[in-house]
């Protein structure tokens, strides 16, 4: 939770669009360089630990390249690093390490007419991304007597990889005002993850975990700050809740 707490003393409010300007019609091409900071609820299940909750604390910088296909439909890419923390997890924090996904995204202009382009919209967008972690923590390890008043524990030092599949869709509305383009909406997400923890050195340890979200359902509102009158370039914000806190901050252009 300490970074949905960042993301709320920041204020800012974001996404980094694919559409820009007020028409419907998707660019030929957009580039965008985003930070998002995450928080979300996990469970983790399987083998000798049973059930663990615990918080999921991420940071990532990335790269998004978005394509044009027709009238507002487009489909992006993304790529760049991660780092991710969760106390529970015998305090892992892995440095950064690649992230890559992408999505696309469907836009429906509300009203307007001919020769006066819509200034609001319909949106929904589907994103993917990976992320592959690791760390090496120290943990205690049952060795005799296991779930018993005589359980005999040591501690052993492991190789711990934590890795998942992370998908989000969006449902939402955007409208310019100004030099500035608002939205909000609700969003559906899912971590599909593996937690692997293996000894360094005892061989005693060697656990393959399943990772899940604990919420699924939450909301999104953010804004684009546009930067000239068609909107080609602009500086984004956008804060989810509930499924996940998360604060986005990022610059995005269209060519």
């Amino acid at each position: 939770m300490k970074r949905a707490l960042l993301a709320l003393t920041v204020g800012g409010l974001m996404a980094a669009t694919v559409g820009v300007g007020p028409a419907a019609a998707a660019p030929p091409a957009s580039f965008g360089v985003n930070l998002e900071l995450g928080s979300r609820d996990i469970k983790e299940q399987g083998g000798s630990v049973g059930q663990v909750n615990g918080v999921l604390d991420t940071t990532s910088v990335t790269g998004r390249l978005g394509i044009g296909l027709v009238r507002g439909l487009s489909i992006f890419g993304e790529a760049g690093a991660l780092d991710a923390a969760v106390d529970e997890f015998d305090g892992y924090q892995s440095t950064f390490d690649p992230v890559y996904g992408g999505g696309i995204r469907l836009e429906v202009p509300i009203g307007g007419y001919p020769g006066y382009p819509s200034r609001s919209m319909f949106f929904s967008e589907f994103r993917a991304r990976h992320a592959a972690t690791s760390d090496q923590v120290t943990t205690l390890v049952c060795v005799a007597a296991c779930n018993t008043g005589s359980d005999v524990v040591v501690s052993d030092i492991v190789n711990e990889h934590l890795k998942w599949w992370e998908y989000t869709v969006k449902f939402g509305a955007n409208g310019r005002y100004a030099n500035t383009r608002p939205f909000g909406g609700i969003e559906l997400s899912k971590l599909d993850g593996t937690d692997s923890v293996q000894s360094a050195f005892s061989g005693l340890l060697n656990e393959h975990l399943s990772v899940r979200e604990q919420n699924s359902i939450g909301f999104f509102l953010g804004t684009d700050v546009l930067l000239d009158p068609r909107g080609q370039s602009a500086f984004t914000f956008e804060f989810s809740a509930i499924d996940q806190f998360v604060f986005k901050a990022g610059f995005n252009v269209s060519f």
